[in-house]
């Protein structure tokens, strides 16, 4: 019986973690457009330059309630594909799902099968870098996120829920898996501490040391960034001075989220980094891959009242003079902003203005109820709303989107 040859764990690592999809070998016969599969529609968002032989990133991006892929594809009240297909350059593919009654309830895991099937007809056909699928959404596309992070931490190597909650379950969450929370202080549809509360699963399954997740006060203008040290993975959260919004103020977190999913590129993958693409070793554990501060960059806070900003948020900087809160430091970036540590340390952030609008819906509906929504997460923990997608809170119809 010949010898066995036995690689190196690190090599082992890397061979699994730049596998290419079966796509890589011929032409494919998928093209951007809307696509069928199970009975159920997709959205799909081929580089122009595709190239068979080059392995891409593959990107989900999950609606809100109430909203549809068109929503996320063509920007309305967020950026188009949640900003991603800019900063990418080309070195991604893209996807956006339908969710049934236009939502993530998952009923059975319904939607997690979606996800699969959806994932096997691209990759049977596309070349794809099989250690570098991602997800995120806001809201409803949020929890969908988070729920792929607790059952799919083998298929996806990161997640980023904007504004997420306990909202499409979560069948496993023990497997670690990159993560990025973000989430507003002032959010009264699904509370901050839903977000830190989802946040601190992937906390524990990645073995990150134990550290409070450090928030902005309301009314501040600021964000802070939170990046947990000894992970097996890097996980972050980020709490900004705003509410249940798709868009937070400064339009910060579809470079955030391009960042940090850049930031985890497999050793061996040949996908190219579009904007800002930061290598990191797959065969070696990964730290927090980010500064190990808490972060807080000085912003303006969106409009009171404001349900989802709109897609073109304003992007202009704004540096400031004013002094840091009580116990931290200020230092000043490359392009003059003011940056507040919290913990007295000092490095590069940005600041940027808010949008001034909302999207608030006020047509009423032909039907619906005239309930505002409870405190809390009127989703509960299995999914579903009851209390409708319509509300009348102060005499004015609004729609709520989850």
């Amino acid at each position: 019986m010949a010898p066995k040859t036995l690689l190196p764990i690190a090599a082992l690592a890397t061979a699994a973690l730049a596998q290419s999809s079966g796509g890589c070998s011929g032409q494919p016969t998928l093209k951007s457009g809307i696509q069928n599969i199970d009975g159920r529609e997709y959205t799909l968002k081929i580089p122009d330059n595709y190239d068979s032989s080059n392995p891409y990133r593959l990107i989900f991006g999950f609606h809100w309630r109430g909203g549809s892929m068109g929503d996320v594809v063509n920007g309305n009240s967020v950026p188009k594909w949640y900003g991603l297909d800019a900063l990418s350059e080309g070195s991604a593919i893209f996807i956006a799902p339908n969710g049934i009654d236009a939502g993530w309830a998952n009923g059975g895991g319904s939607d997690i099968a979606f996800v699969d099937s959806i994932i096997k007809q691209v990759e049977a056909d596309l070349c794809v870098d099989q250690s570098q699928r991602f997800a995120t959404g806001f809201s409803y596309g949020g929890g969908m996120s988070y729920s792929i992070a607790c059952s799919r931490a083998g298929e996806f190597r990161a997640v980023a829920p904007i504004a997420g909650g306990l909202i499409s379950g979560c069948d496993g969450g023990n497997d670690p898996i990159a993560y990025l929370g973000i989430h507003g202080v002032s959010d009264n549809v699904l509370p901050i501490d839903m977000g830190k509360s989802l946040t601190e699963t992937f906390v524990k399954t990645n073995g990150c040391q134990a550290k409070e997740i450090a928030q902005p006060s309301p009314g501040s203008g600021q964000k802070v960034r939170t990046d947990f040290e000894g992970c097996s993975n890097p996980v972050s959260f980020i709490a900004w001075d705003g509410g249940h919004v798709g868009a937070p103020a400064g339009d910060f977190a579809p470079q955030a989220t391009w960042e940090f999913f850049t930031s985890l590129a497999s050793s061996g993958a040949s996908a190219s980094g579009g904007a800002s693409a930061n290598s990191t070793a797959a065969a070696a554990p990964v730290s927090s891959g980010a500064p190990t501060t808490s972060e807080a960059s000085t912003e303006e806070a969106p409009a009171s009242g404001t349900e989802q900003a709109p897609a073109a948020s304003s992007s202009a900087e704004a540096s400031t003079g004013s002094a840091p809160a009580s116990g931290s430091a200020e230092s000043t970036d490359e392009n003059g902003c003011s940056v507040v540590y919290t913990d007295g340390s000092s490095a590069s952030g940005d600041a940027q203005t808010a949008p001034t609008t909302g999207n608030a819906q006020t047509a009423a509906p032909a039907t619906g109820n005239s309930q505002a929504p409870p405190s809390g997460n009127p989703w509960g923990q299995s999914g579903g709303n009851p209390w409708g997608s319509w509300g009348k809170p102060g005499g004015q119809w609004k729609r709520f989107a989850a």
